[in-house]
């Protein structure tokens, strides 16, 4: 029994990182997307440990806005200094607890520097594996918030949410929705992918959602999916 409670517990653990793996990938393939398309504000939401700022190859000219508690933030530019990480882009960060729910006016008045500067370019909004580990109140509440505040040309990529959002997204203008399930998402990567994996894609415009629904986006298994050529899923955050 303990042999295979070993076995079970191993193969946990990769398939969650294999899943952790796709997401990172399929969020940076949006970022170097936006970058390609002339987008100069990116917002992670529930930012958590992410590294992208210093890792990705992008412009100065580029903006990450850093949304979390302040003890994460404060704990991370304390590690990034210990590490003397070099930042490749201007980083902001604000302290806003998104998973603690009723946080809309705090977003609304955080992020309003990013909404003016974006202009006509838009804002790419990116939920990491946070959003999975936030209640469905809080997560339903953070994407309305940020489907509300976002100028045209914005788009909201990250786990597919445990709730129904389609309504709120297509209320605040993101009437173009996909969920990428994961065999969709071993098409694009050409790489194993853990069932049940699944991406949110949602872009201001008029309402057309694809895929297999916006439930859970757990379910379906057709289609080429959303983003651009190969290329496998990287570790890094």
């Amino acid at each position: 029994p303990a042999a295979r409670e070993a076995v079970a517990a191993a193969e946990g653990a990769q398939e969650r990182s294999l899943a952790f793996s796709t997401r990172a990938a399929f969020l940076d393939r949006f970022v170097l997307d936006a970058v390609g398309k002339r987008i100069r504000q990116v917002v992670l939401l529930g930012s958590g440990t992410d590294t992208r700022p210093f890792r990705l190859d992008v412009p100065p000219q580029l903006t990450f806005t850093e949304v979390d508690a302040l003890a994460v933030l404060e704990a991370k530019a304390g590690a990034a200094e210990a590490a003397s990480l070099h930042i490749r882009c201007a980083v902001r960060r604000v302290a806003v607890d998104v998973a603690a729910g009723e946080v809309a006016d705090q977003l609304r008045e955080a992020l309003a520097p990013v909404v003016s500067s974006a202009r006509r370019a838009g804002i790419l909004f990116l939920l990491d594996e946070a959003l999975e580990a936030w209640p469905a109140s809080a997560q339903a509440e953070v994407l309305a918030a940020v489907a509300a505040l976002a100028p045209e040309g914005s788009t909201i990529v990250g786990p597919a949410p445990t709730t129904d959002v389609a309504a709120a997204l297509a209320e605040g203008g993101f009437g173009k929705m996909n969920i990428v399930n994961h065999l969709q998402l071993r098409k694009i990567f050409g790489a194993a992918v853990p069932e049940g994996t699944a991406m949110l894609v949602a872009m201001s415009g008029p309402q057309e959602s694809r895929g297999p629904g916006l439930v859970g986006g757990r379910g379906g298994d057709g289609g080429e999916g959303t983003g651009g050529g190969g290329g496998g899923a990287s570790h890094a955050r």
